[in-house]
């Protein structure tokens, strides 16, 4: 596994442990100004929309990938894989579990490999 490999996956494990924990300085650190995040059921946020839903709309109990390929092309990478989340909805307390497959695009910016793009697709 190369060097850039790890370094893209250890970025994807603590945006993970980040997401549950809530540690919004850790997202803030991984993620580009221009994010694009593509949600499961396709509404599609900014940065700006995609930290607000994180730090007040949505609480992640669990968040898990599995089986990821990941491919370098140069200072970007594109990695796919299944994603187990359950989180719950802080307005009705409404828990969900999502099976889902998923896309990504990091982007190495000044030494940091940081996420430009997000894709979910929920798996029936």
């Amino acid at each position: 596994m190369s060097e850039a490999i790890e370094e893209v996956a250890a970025c994807e494990q603590r945006r993970c442990r980040a997401l549950v924990e809530r540690d919004m300085s850790a997202i803030n650190q991984l993620i580009r100004e221009d994010l694009v995040h593509i949600h499961a059921i396709g509404t599609i946020d900014g940065r700006t929309g995609y930290l607000q839903g994180v730090e007040a709309a949505i609480d992640f109990l669990k968040v898990e990938r599995r089986d990821l390929n990941i491919r370098i092309y140069g200072e970007a990478a594109v990695m796919t894989g299944g994603l187990q989340q359950t989180i719950r909805i802080v307005r009705t307390g409404a828990e969900h579990v999502m099976n889902a497959m998923a896309t990504q695009v990091w982007v190495k910016e000044d030494g940091a490999w940081k996420q430009a793009s997000f894709h979910a697709c929920i798996i029936k």
